[in-house]
This record gives C-alpha cells, structure tokens and sequence, in this order.
C-alpha cells in the first residue's frame, strides 16, 4: 500500500500486512510528524470457505407416495466405505495486540517523493492521507503582517539613523568654513618661521628635548604664559591659582622654582629668533578668539584650535608623530608648547600630507573599531569629533585641526542602536510565538 505523511506529503511504500485491523500510528522519518493510517479495504466480497464433505443431493420423491429405499450396490458387489478426511490443524495462535499509544515506525528506510499529479491522481482513487501540501489563509496573513511591519521598521530605522548623520554633517561643514577662514588670516611667511621653531624644538636645542625633560608640564605651562601674560606671573599668585584648581594639572603639586628653570629656555629660544615672539603672540591670540567666538555663535561647542606641522614622510621624529606648533588654549589650559609631540601614526589625520596633498577631511563617520559608529575621540570631557585641513607650507605640511563636542550626535546614534536590537528581537519573538500556535494549530487539524 501507497501511504503518505499528511504534514510533508514524503510518500512511502508499506507493507498492508504490518497495519492493524482498527489503525496503526505510524512516525515520518522526513519530518517526525506522528499520524495514524488504516489497512486498506478487500475489493471484494469475502469468499465464504465450502464444507470438508458436502451433503449428498436429495432423492427425487417416489410417485407411489412411498420412500424410496437407498439403491442397492450391483450383484455380487461389497459396498464401498469411504474414509472421512482428518480435520485441518488449528491455525497458529495470533501474536498478543500491542497497546493503541504505541508509536510505530513503518515506513521504508528510503522514502520517494511523488509529484504533485501522481498525488492528484492517488487522490481520486481513493488513497487516504495523500493531498497537496497547503499554507492555511492565517498564515499567510502572519507572514504578509510581518513582511509589511519589517519594511516599515527598516524606512523608520534608516530615517532616524539619517537625523544625526545629518547633524554631524551639518557640523562638519560649519568647521570646514571656520578652519577655511582661520587658515586665510596666517600669513605663510610668519607660519613658516613657526615651523622652523618648532622643528628646532624637535631636534633640541641647547642640549634640551622638552618633551623627554622632568620638567615637562612646565614647559607647558611657561610658554603659553609668556605668550599670553608677556612674562612669568608673581609665585603667591600662581600659588593661590594652582590651590584653587584654576591651572589645569597642578592642583595637587605646584613648583614654582620648576616653572622659572623652564621659562628660561624659552626666554633662550625667543632671544635666538628676533621677531618669532611677536608673531606667536599674535597668531595665540587670534586662535583664542576664534575659539570662544566659535563656541558663542554656534550650537556646539568648540574643544579646541590646533596648529601642526608633518613632514610628509614617516622617517625619523614623523615616522609615528606630528608636532603642536600653537594652540588656542588659554595658558592656565594649554596641553601643548610648540614642537610637542603628538602620536598620530598612520591615522587619517595624516593622509593628506602622506599623500602629498592639500585639502579638508575629518574623522571616520562610520568606523569598524567603534562599532561603524564615527569616529569619536573620547576623554573625561566628553566625545568630541575632529575636522582637518592641510595646507602645504614650503618644504612641510601644516595641518589646521578643530575638535568640536559630538556628544549630543553619540548619545542618539547610541540610543538608535538600542532601539534597533531591541525591536529585532521582540520581533523575532513574536514570529516565533505565532509560528507555534499556527504549527499547532495545523497539527490539531490533521487528527
């Protein structure tokens, strides 16, 4: 007999004999789905068994009235007997029925798969289980509900991920224009003489290397305060600041006697290089200004104003560095003197003046190591985002570097992001819960 699984349709080749009489509940090796199948019906009637020694036909009645006597054998004749036949030996005893809850595996260890007119036609002749596998309307409407609400999360998604891309955008360009104007107002004679300061600086003059020296913080410190204040300020004052917390670093530990030893090569440095103290005083000056214009005008705020110079090459000092040349810090702030180092690798702050370029750029807006998030610079201030250009000054690069407060874009591409892996998942889980009750649902029907 001919059996199909009514949940996958995988048809099978049964032997009728191993089904019981009242049904057997029989196992899918394809899907596991359990369901029961009966024997097929005889195509005929029943053949009734003939006796063992059928019953002589009767005499015809005697015209006389009379019963006919039995007929004689012939003369001389010895009547016949004819021996009775040994009645048949009983059949063998019937195995013991097997408990109804039993689940039997029947089918044959290689399933056929039958197309859908043999199907069509086992169907019209009568084979029961075999019929075309069919989607129920509820589910279609299941799967149609979550293919539509899926479409419309991925536009709301992409909308709201494109609202703080676009501010960013907005910023970037905004920078862009402030750097731009910035860049215009350095006159590329004064910026050169800088540079060459500042190389000096890297190659250490009198003996000296600020940046390896113990008193390096004070280096810091006396440079930008002779460039602002034009001298080193009273040792009670400066004191009485450091106390307060109103010279950043210092609060714990302040020497005075460090600051003064420091400010003497500077005094040194500016007495080598008649003039380059008036121009670094008044290229800080309009950093300062356009820093805290900058930050009264605009919506963000401005971390800070840099200017730094790139050989253009990796060989030597720029083989993993660039140098400050200024800053627009006031000096009480100030991280930088000018021939500071800063460790910038081969990052994208340098790919312009690798490649030998001038131009704008910025930092990744979408980056692998921060999760193709941008490129935020993290500190205990905040996440700030950094917007370059590079401009070419005689033999060197000078990169003009603005760090503008990003906080604001982080916290709602963050938030998306949550919102993001929360609405896959409570979607994922109510498919799965509507994908059992329908699975159920189906099941109950086959029985």
């Amino acid at each position: 007999m001919i059996v199909t699984c009514e949940k996958c349709q995988t048809g099978y080749k049964l032997d009728a004999s191993r089904v019981k009489a009242k049904g057997s509940r029989v196992r899918c090796t394809e899907c596991q789905y359990v369901f029961r199948i009966y024997p097929p019906k005889p195509s005929g009637e029943a053949i009734r068994e003939m006796p063992q020694n059928p019953p002589p036909p009767p005499s015809p009645p005697n015209p006389g009235g009379t019963a006919a006597s039995p007929p004689l054998p012939p003369s001389g004749a010895v009547p016949l007997q004819i021996p009775k036949m040994p009645p048949p030996p009983p059949p063998p005893p019937s195995p013991p029925p097997e408990p109804d809850s039993a689940e039997e595996d029947l089918f044959a260890s290689d399933p056929f798969s039958m197309s859908p007119t043999e199907l069509e036609s086992l169907k019209d002749r009568g084979f029961p289980g075999v019929r075309k596998k069919t989607v129920s309307f509820r589910t279609k409407l299941i799967y149609l509900t979550a293919a539509l609400v899926g479409c419309v999360g991925i536009i709301f998604i992409s909308a709201q991920f494109y609202r703080p891309i676009e501010k960013l955008y907005e910023r970037i360009h905004i920078t862009k224009l402030l750097l731009e104007e910035l860049s215009a107002t350095l006159d590329p004679v004064e910026l050169d003489r800088m540079n060459r300061f500042a190389l000096d600086t890297i190659r250490g003059i009198g003996d000296v290397l600020p940046a390896y020296d113990k008193n390096r913080d004070y280096f810091f410190l006396s440079f930008n305060m002779l460039l602002s204040e034009g001298k080193i300020l009273p040792k009670q004052k400066l004191v009485q600041m450091a106390k307060q917390g109103e010279i950043g670093g210092f609060e714990n530990h302040f020497d005075y006697e460090s600051l003064d030893e420091t400010q003497y090569y500077w005094q040194m440095r500016f007495a080598e290089d008649p003039g380059i103290f008036r121009i670094f005083q008044k290229y800080k000056s309009i950093l300062i200004k356009a820093k805290e214009e900058a930050g009264n005008s605009l919506d963000f705020s401005i971390a800070d104003v840099y200017i730094m110079i790139d050989s253009g090459t990796q060989n030597g000092f720029f083989q993993d560095h660039i140098a400050f040349v200024l800053d627009g810090y006031r000096w009480s702030e100030s991280p930088s003197y000018c021939g500071e180092p800063y460790e910038a690798g081969t990052g994208n702050l340098r790919d312009l003046a690798l490649e030998g370029q001038e131009g704008s750029d910025h930092s990744l807006i979408a980056d692998l190591d921060h999760w193709y998030l941008p490129g935020f610079v993290k500190n205990e201030w905040g996440s700030w985002f950094g917007v370059w250009q590079t401009r070419r000054t005689q033999d060197v690069y000078n990169t003009f570097t603005v760090y503008f407060d990003a906080s604001y874009v982080k916290k709602q591409m963050q938030s998306l992001v949550i919102t993001v892996v929360c609405g896959i998942a409570f979607l994922l889980i109510i498919l799965a819960v509507l994908y059992r009750r329908t699975s159920r649902g189906a099941a109950s029907e086959n029985y």
